[in-house]
């Protein structure tokens, strides 16, 4: 199985059914808070796309300046991760 992010499941959708693509599930808000997207390639490997929505936890850390580990290039460079970065 892969997973793959999507800015916009539903566009994704129908587009790929357009296209002839197999389509497992339609796009679903999931109990965890994703929206998610079943499809299937020629041989058989199922592909899951995905949307974060604006509201969900993993858009936002959560997490105080200077959580990062030491293992981090932020951490390593002595600056301070910024989202996105």
């Amino acid at each position: 199985m892969i997973w793959i992010q999507v800015r916009d499941v539903h566009a994704e959708h129908e587009r790929l059914a357009a296209a002839g693509v197999r389509v497992i599930q339609k796009p679903r808000h999931e109990p965890w808070g994703l929206i998610e997207m079943w499809i299937e390639d020629p041989d058989g490997v199922r592909i899951v796309l995905v949307e974060i929505p604006a509201d969900h936890p993993l858009r936002h850390d959560t997490r105080p300046p200077g959580h990062c580990e030491p293992a981090c290039p932020c951490a390593a460079s002595g600056k301070e991760r910024r989202p996105g970065s």
